[in-house]
């Protein structure tokens, strides 16, 4: 395993003291048709002009298009493929973290903004969709490090890496809150998912939002936002509902007394259970009941009349 990762390490030197970058323009398949799987100690940045590129980071692949960003960190192999027969036209940089780290003026912003990353302490997705507002930020910067990649840029030197700082910061940060708003989600809907399964095997029980809360680690309020904005209903509402559907199903498929039935199903007021009842179907419990039975009815008679029919034109 040490052997294959010394076999892919790019031992290139990227940059200078004074511009601790590399930047490339490559218009693929024109320039190179791929970049074969290695690794390195410096962060990689790409930007996708126009067209489409295959880019594989960690054993993980992925389209990139227009507006596209991917970020590599140090160590992590990555590579770079044209994507079947499509062009690429993309901005490539590779910042020297060495360098970048050995200006001292510039020492807080890399290790508040970037050291992070690069010592694990905080996860980045490799790959960041467009958004038309971080490329709107980002492009002037881009650009600028561009067209200053040919100078001696001792004067504005630390000009320049407060151009990279500023691009990683923004980089890292958006995917930061883009992989938080993709957890958020997936978080919310697994708190919710565990209060519909509390809900479903304790309907009968006396629930409330203190209770609910707790089930699922967080504060009342907070419990009752999330829920809501899953299952675009209030808690209260979604519970009355479910114990209702359950009720009906009873209703239909039972001989219980419809007192009982409602106790059954977590209501404790007979009054209030006909209201809600009702403004749900339709029906009083017990016409819902007469309902349901003359429906059956009729679809016996409905199932016994066709067999009788069956029977007579197979005696033909």
């Amino acid at each position: 395993m040490i052997e294959e990762q010394k076999s892919i390490h790019e031992n290139v030197n990227h940059g200078t003291v004074n511009f601790p970058y590399a930047i490339y323009h490559v218009r693929m398949p024109f320039h190179i048709t791929s970049y074969p799987l290695h690794w390195h100690k410096e962060i990689e940045f790409i930007y996708v002009i126009d067209g489409t590129l295959t880019v594989s980071v960690n054993s993980r692949k992925f389209e990139m298009n227009r507006g596209d960003i991917s970020v590599i960190l140090p160590e992590q192999p990555h590579a770079l493929f044209q994507y079947e027969n499509v062009e690429a036209n993309y901005i490539n940089i590779v910042f020297n973290l060495e360098y970048l780290h050995s200006q001292g003026t510039t020492n807080y912003l890399y290790d508040k903004y970037i050291a992070p990353f690069v010592r694990g302490e905080r996860s980045l997705d490799p790959y960041i969709p467009c958004r038309p507002l971080i490329n709107a930020e980002l492009f002037p910067y881009i650009n600028e490090l561009f067209n200053c990649r040919h100078e001696s840029y001792t004067e504005d030197g630390l000009l320049i890496i407060s151009d990279l700082i500023h691009i990683m910061h923004t980089v890292c940060k958006k995917s930061v809150e883009v992989s938080q708003d993709l957890m958020s989600e997936h978080i919310k809907a697994d708190k919710v998912k565990k209060a519909v399964y509390k809900v479903q095997n304790c309907f009968h029980k006396h629930l409330t939002i203190a209770f609910m809360a707790e089930v699922c680690g967080v504060s009342e309020s907070h419990f009752m936002k999330i829920f809501k904005d899953v299952t675009k209903q209030s808690f209260n509402e979604f519970l009355v509902n479910y114990r209702l559907e359950v009720a009906a199903k009873q209703l239909r498929e039972s001989e219980l007394k419809v007192i009982d039935i409602a106790v059954a199903c977590g209501f404790n007021n007979h009054s209030y259970f006909t209201r809600a009842f009702i403004k749900k179907y339709g029906l009083t419990p017990i016409k819902y009941r007469r309902r349901e039975e003359l429906k059956l009815t009729e679809k016996i008679k409905g199932n016994d009349t066709d067999r009788l029919t069956e029977i007579k034109l197979q005696q033909k």
